[in-house]
């Protein structure tokens, strides 16, 4: 990998941490001559598309490639009533 490349992705690591609501997520990136990828698991929906914005919007990224994921939490309900389900098998 470039210099550039490593400085664009260090760059955008550095912007992501620097935001409070997905600092803590765990986002891995890939530059490759201002063709970004990002790939990880985020909680939200709204997560997602934050993040995708916050790299769209830095100088020398040309493309986004979003590859991340929205976890899919159950509520208690719902682990609740597959737990049931399994009890009457």
């Amino acid at each position: 990998m470039s210099i550039e490349n490593e400085a664009l992705a260090a760059l955008i690591r550095a912007r992501l941490l620097q935001d409070s609501r997905i600092a803590a997520l765990a986002i891995d990136v890939c530059s490759c001559d201002g063709h970004v990828s990002l790939v990880g698991s985020v909680d939200t929906p709204d997560q997602k598309k934050l993040t995708v914005e916050l790299v769209r919007g830095l100088i020398g990224v040309r493309n986004v490639v979003d590859e991340l994921q929205v976890r899919t939490v159950s509520s208690p309900a719902a682990i609740a009533a597959a737990q049931d389900d399994w009890g009457s098998v």
